[in-house]
């Protein structure tokens, strides 16, 4: 399957290349082109703008994660010395997972291309967007 970033990228520059072209042979006046360079780069902004913030949010997911790994192995060993009991292990872990919930459905949101997806995205809970997180960004 093609990268979609790939595809774009080729599609850009064959779009600036035609331009070009057009432009020498004086068929676009040369104000018309300033326009066209202009949505590219708006393009191109908010491309790489929605790309940091998955970026972001995933980094975020990730410390997150390490840092409830942590907390989880701490409780676990509190738990074997007889310390903490199960039952005050169980709500934490929920909680845990609440969170994780949370940022997986940051992160689809955010890759979501339109409103429809984000009310389904918003829809899912449990297991589904478990699933639907693992269709979308793997691993």
């Amino acid at each position: 399957m093609f990268d979609i970033d790939l595809v774009i990228a080729i599609g850009l520059i064959v779009l600036i290349i035609i331009i070009f072209i057009i432009s020498k042979l004086a068929a676009l006046p040369k104000k018309s082109v300033l326009f066209l360079l202009g949505a590219l780069a708006g393009v191109f902004g908010l491309s790489f703008l929605k790309k940091h913030q998955t970026n972001a949010l995933k980094k975020k997911l990730e410390d997150r994660e390490k840092e409830l790994r942590e907390r989880e192995s701490r409780l676990e060993k509190l738990r074997k010395q007889q310390i903490a009991s199960y039952e005050q292990l169980q709500p934490v872990k929920a909680e845990l997972e609440k969170q994780r919930a949370t940022y997986k459905r940051k992160l689809l949101e955010n890759n979501a291309s339109s409103k429809a997806e984000k009310e389904e995205i918003d829809q899912l809970s449990g297991e589904e967007l478990h699933h639907k997180f693992l269709e979308t960004f793997g691993g």
